[in-house]
């Protein structure tokens, strides 16, 4: 379990530029918290895309939470554009679903996983200007998350 939980870090890491992980490092909790969504995103494509397209979507819409039946909608959507999700079991959609809110739990996006509140983010300038910055340095790993994976 716990060489499962370093190679997980070890591969987010991995999708960080040496200033983004000085970042991490040296910085206060909140932009910490921001740094590590940046780096499940940039090695998660599918996180990536469930933030860009249902969270901010959801948010500028001025809905106030999103909801299990959000994910679910996005994975069938994605089923469309990836014919591979359709061999995926119902259960590990519901780990990922399950997975994936507590990201968004534990890096602040929403207030908790059962009412999926959206919590304004506040991003730092130094965190904001490399939210364009998404690829992963060139890798193309595959993720047990998601085979959307493309950093």
């Amino acid at each position: 379990m716990v060489t499962r939980y370093f190679a997980l870090i070890k591969q987010r890491l991995e999708c960080l530029t040496s200033d983004e992980i000085n970042l991490l490092v040296n910085s206060p909790v909140a932009i910490q918290r921001q740094m590590v969504l940046l780096a499940i995103c940039k090695a998660y494509r599918f996180i990536y895309d469930f933030i860009n397209e249902i969270v901010r979507d959801t948010y500028f819409n001025r809905y106030e939470k999103i909801s299990k039946t959000s994910f679910n909608e996005f994975f069938n959507e994605k089923k469309y554009e990836h014919p591979e999700l359709e061999k995926v079991t119902e259960k590990s959609v519901g780990k990922m679903r399950q997975v994936l809110f507590r990201i968004l739990e534990q890096t602040e996006l929403i207030e908790d996983t059962n009412s999926g509140l959206i919590r304004r983010p506040y991003l730092n300038n130094s965190v904001y200007n490399r939210k364009n910055e998404m690829s992963c340095r060139g890798k193309t790993k595959r993720s047990r998350l998601s085979r959307l994976k493309k950093c």
